[in-house]
């Protein structure tokens, strides 16, 4: 299936399990594929191919065991041919697939992106998962959930300034992941993409004189911007139904705390709760645990935990700063009928993410039960 044809020199295809983009013009092409990876001029083919489902399917192992192999296998059933190919994978459904444009000026960008970030989110200096040893094969993969980013520009880039208009569009994804709150799976760091990305950019040959400027203060890097952080909003809409709307839950600002599940959350809050407001959550958490104003005050208490863990707040003042923000937390799960009073961490010394997250639990349960008092004490 044709999805669309752009500039008059790339046309992309859904087909099947490959989301392949055919040049119909020669283009300088820029990617991390394994076997045709770095800056080629002699491509035919950039393609993205689901590789496995996202759990429990374990079929990507054959991505990192034998790339070349793995390139055949992909390409020759759909006519591509693989010594001019690029071939990235993931993951993600290429129907999730979203396909971005911004112009401006006589430039036009395209960015064809998948993306899933539920199971692999990292950040920078998170715990490694692979080691490629002596003999050049990767360890196993084990986890699913790639951001995988192909873009095309319909004029000639210098090689140096496609190597900047890399680090352009990383920061576009990175600022996504930002923007939605996304957390690592492996550390409380705020994640920066995941450990499998991927990345592709041609740039449309014979147009003239090269552009030499792709970063941030250029008209370009404006547009490879814009075009990859709408097509990784959409992808990440479309594969994790992951918007600004469904991530003001507390389960969302929990996750990096070790917080994996609804029940989980539901579980920890009910802990400090007497059996009626036990049960009276359990079947009301949908709604208390997506309340905005408590949502804001949980999203602030981490915030201010990222800054004592960083050197930003004194870490001497992290008792009267938790416990206030904790206090703020109750407060609004109260929804305000309730002036807490401080709430203090576990320890004097600054709380690790489990304790903070019990910090939480304990706060929305203090702030619930004032919520609803005993029958008869209404005010």
């Amino acid at each position: 299936m044709v999805l669309g044809r752009y500039y008059g020199a790339i046309e992309i295809l859904r087909l099947g399990k490959v989301l392949a983009v055919h040049l119909l013009k020669p283009h300088r092409v820029l990617s991390t594929c394994r076997v045709a990876g770095g800056i080629r001029e002699d491509l035919q083919w950039v393609c993205n191919h689901q590789a496995c489902e996202p759990a429990g399917h374990g079929l990507a192992h054959r991505l990192w065991a034998d790339p070349v192999a793995y390139r055949e296998l992909i390409c020759s059933p759909h006519g591509i041919d693989p010594e001019r190919t690029a071939l990235l994978g993931t993951a993600a459904s290429m129907t999730n697939a979203a396909i971005a444009t911004a112009e401006g000026k006589g430039l036009v960008v395209v960015a064809a992106c998948t993306a899933g970030v539920e199971s692999n989110a990292t950040a920078p200096g998170d715990p490694p998962a692979v080691h490629e040893p002596e003999g050049g094969r990767f360890e196993t993969l084990e986890q699913p959930g790639t951001i995988v980013t192909m873009l095309f520009i319909n004029r000639e880039v210098s090689p140096g300034a496609l190597v900047r208009a890399a680090i352009t569009a990383t920061e576009a994804k990175s600022a996504v992941l930002m923007r939605l709150g996304v957390g690592s799976c492996y550390s409380p760091e705020p994640a920066t993409g995941t450990g499998t990305d991927q990345l592709a950019i041609g740039s449309l040959l014979n147009t003239g004189r090269p552009l030499t400027g792709t970063g941030g203060h250029t008209l370009l890097g404006q547009l490879i911007a814009q075009a990859v952080s709408k097509a990784i909003s959409r992808a990440l809409e479309l594969q994790n139904r992951m918007t600004p709307a469904s991530q003001c839950s507390l389960l969302a600002v929990l996750k990096r705390l070790g917080i994996s599940s609804q029940l989980e959350l539901v579980e920890l809050i009910g802990s400090y709760l007497p059996p009626f407001y036990k049960e009276l959550l359990s079947r009301n958490h949908l709604p208390i645990t997506h309340d905005g104003p408590t949502v804001a005050a949980t999203t602030a208490l981490v915030c201010l935990w990222d800054r004592l863990r960083w050197g930003l707040l004194p870490t001497e003042c992290a008792p009267e700063i938790l416990g206030r923000a904790a206090a703020q937390i109750a407060a609004a799960a109260s929804a305000w009928a309730w002036e807490p009073p401080q709430l203090s961490p576990p320890t004097p010394r600054l709380p690790t993410a489990q304790e903070l997250a019990e910090l939480v639990g304990k706060a929305v349960a203090e702030g619930f039960q004032h919520k609803w008092p005993p029958e008869g004490d209404e005010t």
